[in-house]
């Protein structure tokens, strides 16, 4: 009598990146709208200012995309901002810091 076996587990090291993604894509989410907030900029003044959409900021903002370096670039220049990002085993930190005026 052969048993039917489920599909395979989940590779747990696998799971604890998709987590830290996920945490790391919320923060910067948050960085750059509480960033945006504290400039007076709509979602489309930012989107204008770093050459994006309105649908991609709002995606950025939610979590819901880690941008590559290029746009990455693009919005922290449209923020006047300097973004630092620290990755080691033990997990992340990234700040959000504005241009000296």
């Amino acid at each position: 009598m052969s048993q039917s076996q489920g599909p395979p587990a989940a590779d747990p090291a696998q799971y604890d990146q998709q987590q830290l993604d996920a945490l790391l894509a919320t923060e910067l989410g948050r960085l750059i709208h509480d960033r945006r907030i504290e400039l007076g900029l709509s979602r489309a003044d930012l989107a204008e200012r770093a050459e994006m959409t309105p649908p991609q900021v709002a995606r950025i903002e939610g979590g819901g995309s880690l941008p590559t370096l290029q746009p990455l670039h693009r919005l922290v220049r449209a923020l006047d901002g300097v973004l630092n990002v620290s990755l080691d085993a033990n997990g992340s930190r990234i700040t959000l810091t504005p241009h000296a005026t």
